[in-house]
């Protein structure tokens, strides 16, 4: 898995980027320093999260996104939050933008979320099997 790397996934579509990395929050800071503002980063530093947090999904003022995932997870578990994240960036930047969840924008939530996840996915190197691939 490629950790301690901060990587971009554009939506190109959407003229947004969204940067994943999976780290310590500390280091994650570091990297995520010159896209922030210094009042931004400060209330990242200030709203740290506590052992318990695995991951956390920010939107960003610039309109970027970001996505951090703790560090230390198999891989599986690893995709998991990172999908959850996904999600979390998914709605954030879409309501941004005006597209509100309702019955006839279900589509373009679910197509964004699982791009941003694939996509971070392949850039973090993470490969999941299943079930019937281990047979």
């Amino acid at each position: 898995m490629n950790v301690n790397k901060l990587h971009t996934v554009r939506i190109d579509l959407f003229g947004r980027e969204v940067l994943v990395m999976v780290s310590d929050y500390t280091r994650f800071l570091g990297y995520i320093n010159p896209h922030v503002d210094r009042e931004e980063l400060n209330e990242m530093k200030e709203n740290a999260p506590r052992n318990s947090v695995n991951g956390l999904a920010f939107l960003l003022r610039s309109g970027e996104a970001a996505i951090w995932v703790r560090d230390g997870f198999s891989t599986e578990a690893t995709a998991e939050i990172l999908t959850h994240e996904a999600s979390h960036v998914a709605i954030q930047m879409l309501n941004d933008i005006g597209i509100t969840l309702c019955e006839g924008s279900e589509e373009v939530y679910a197509y964004m979320t699982s791009y941003i996840a694939m996509e971070a996915m392949s850039k973090l190197g993470l490969t999941i099997t299943t079930d019937e691939q281990k047979q």
